[in-house]
C-alpha cells in the first residue's frame, strides 16, 4: 500500500537526482530550440510545412484516432500516445546511434511547422496555442520524459556494449519502468481526456 508507494517514489527521486534529471533538462532545451527553428523555417519556406503536415494528416487519418463525426476517440488517442512514448524509450536499446534524438527532431519539427502553417494562413497564434496548450501541458512533459529516457538508455546500453559493465541494466530497467508507470502514463491519461473533450471546445472560440 502506502509504504510501497513511498518506497517507489523515493527510488524514482534518487534516479532523477543521480543523472537522469540532467538528460531531461537537455532534451527539453533541444526540443524548444528545434520548435523555434522549425517555425522560422516554416515561415521562410511555406511549401515545406504544407507538404509535411499533409503527410502527417494522412497518418492521423489511418490511426483510428479521429471518429466519423470528426471527434477524437479518447482510448485511441491514449493508446497511440502510449505506443509513441514506449517506442521513444525502446529505441534506446539500439546502441551508438541515439535514435530517440530523431524522435525529438520529428516531434519538434511538427510543432514548429504547424505554428508556421497557422500564421502563413492568417490564423492567430492564439488559435494554435488554444489547440496545443491544454493537452500539451500534460503530453509534452510525457514526451520529453520518454525521449530523454530513450537517450539515457542508449547511453547506458552503449556503455554496456563498450565496457561490458555488469549490474547496470537491471536497476535501470526498474527505474525506467517506474518512470513510465508513475509519471508518463498518468500524464498521457490527462492529455488524452483533455485533447478529446476540452481542446475542440476551446478551438471553436478561435476558429
Amino acid at each position: 500500500g502506502e509504504a510501497v508507494m513511498k518506497k517507489q517514489l523515493r527510488a524514482l527521486g534518487d534516479f532523477w537526482r543521480e543523472e537522469y534529471g540532467r538528460y531531461v533538462g537537455m532534451t527539453a532545451i533541444a526540443f524548444l530550440v528545434l520548435v523555434v527553428l522549425a517555425y522560422i523555417a516554416g515561415r521562410l519556406f511555406p511549401d515545406i510545412p504544407v507538404t509535411v503536415i499533409g503527410a502527417f494528416n494522412e497518418v492521423v487519418a489511418d490511426s483510428g484516432i479521429v471518429q466519423e463525426d470528426g471527434s477524437f476517440d479518447v482510448l485511441a488517442l491514449f493508446g497511440n500516445n502510449v505506443r509513441a512514448t514506449g517506442f521513444s524509450i525502446a529505441y534506446g536499446f539500439i546502441p551508438f546511434i541515439y535514435l530517440p534524438a530523431l524522435s525529438i527532431g520529428i516531434n519538434s519539427l511538427l510543432l514548429g511547422l504547424f505554428a508556421g502553417v497557422y500564421v502563413n494562413n492568417g490564423i492567430s497564434l492564439l488559435a494554435y496555442f488554444a489547440g496545443i496548450v491544454p493537452h500539451g501541458v500534460f503530453e509534452l512533459p510525457a514526451l520529453i520524459l520518454a525521449l530523454s529516457s530513450g537517450i539515457y538508455l542508449c547511453r547506458k546500453v552503449t556503455d554496456y556494449v563498450r565496457h561490458n559493465e555488469k549490474g547496470v541494466m537491471g536497476p535501470l530497467m526498474k527505474d525506467l519502468l517506474r518512470l513510465f508507470v508513475m509519471h508518463i502514463i498518468p500524464l498521457l491519461v490527462a492529455a488524452a481526456v483533455i485533447e478529446a473533450y476540452v481542446t475542440p471546445q476551446l478551438l471553436k472560440l478561435f476558429l
